[in-house]
């Protein structure tokens, strides 16, 4: 599906509207929440689907940047998944990448 610069303002409101739901949330339950800004373990270990718009949304911004911050991140991106991979104990990846020691 092709969207529209519209569509894309529309799921940035939305975006935002959620946002600071969530971050009432997170204010008013943070004596029980783990998690830190960057923290990724839960996303990447739970099954959270992602929309088309989502995607399309993810890969605006990230041709929106230089191309250089491009290849930045491409080579982040590589690098966190060799490091994981070679990882023995993946819960130490996760504390050592983010501080999170919520695990199951």
């Amino acid at each position: 599906m092709d969207y529209t610069a519209e569509d894309f303002m529309y799921y940035k409101q939305y975006l935002n509207t959620i946002s600071t739901v969530l971050n009432g949330y997170f204010e008013h339950q943070k004596d029980y929440i783990c998690c830190k800004e960057g923290c990724s373990h839960c996303c990447e270990t739970g099954q959270y689907p992602y929309s088309d718009i989502e995607f399309k949304y993810l890969l605006l911004g990230f041709f929106k940047v230089e191309i250089n911050e491009q290849q930045k991140i491409i080579k982040r991106i590589k690098t966190l998944k060799e490091d994981y991979r070679n990882c023995k104990n993946k819960k130490d990846f996760y504390i050592a990448m983010c501080g999170c020691t919520h695990f199951d």
